[in-house]
């Protein structure tokens, strides 16, 4: 991996759970923007959507099972409250659409904390604080982000390192290959094409 600047590093907090405010279809009896932990106790389940592909915090084994660091800890968390958990593999850029539609009960997986997400969904206190890192092949022997000028960017789509990339655009953007970043539904399909050469890092 190579790192970005300082400037670039963004304290990425992870939620711990973002609990829903809206009510879900599966559940017409949800009030909306209230809370609905003593509906889930009472139920015993509680449905988290996640990204299946982001290795190594939830992703989907070759035998199909769920694992991951995020996976792990919120099974180990609501089996404390007698909880059983369904993972929802979702569509990272329909996050926000899917916990509105309510598909979902909640994101339990790198999703980080913004002023602008605040406006419309509850956070619990994160647990976690990341940095954004850009990934290149060794054999490219790019080793830092000026070298990333006029190479090609890939990110995942509605991630936080692609909305950094638009709303910052002086650290990266202006200095890739036509001031944009390939977007990508996955961060395998992402790494698949990192691989073959397509592009030339990946956010």
């Amino acid at each position: 991996m190579r790192k970005l600047s300082k400037s670039l590093a963004l304290g990425v907090l992870l939620l711990f759970a973002a609990l829903v405010l809206a009510s879900c279809s599966s559940r017409s009896n949800f009030a909306t923007e209230t809370d609905q932990w003593q509906t889930y106790s009472k139920e015993k389940t509680i449905k988290i959507g996640f990204d299946a592909t982001f290795v190594p915090m939830g992703f989907e084994e070759k035998d199909g099972k769920y694992t991951g660091f995020d996976v792990d800890l919120a099974n180990a968390v609501f089996k404390k409250y007698g909880i059983k958990v369904e993972w929802q593999a979702i569509d990272w850029d329909m996050k926000e659409t899917e916990l509105k539609n309510g598909t979902i009960d909640l994101i339990w997986n790198g999703y980080s904390v913004t002023d602008e997400r605040k406006k419309e969904l509850a956070f619990t206190e994160p647990y976690m604080v990341n940095q954004q890192v850009v990934v290149t092949k060794k054999s490219s022997g790019i080793s830092s982000i000026a070298m990333m000028a006029s190479k090609s960017l890939g990110a995942q789509a509605g991630s936080s390192g692609y909305d950094t990339f638009e709303s910052q655009p002086d650290l990266l953007k202006n200095k890739v290959k036509d001031k944009k970043a390939v977007q990508y539904s996955t961060f395998t399909q992402a790494l698949i094409d990192l691989q073959a050469g397509r592009i030339d890092g990946l956010l």
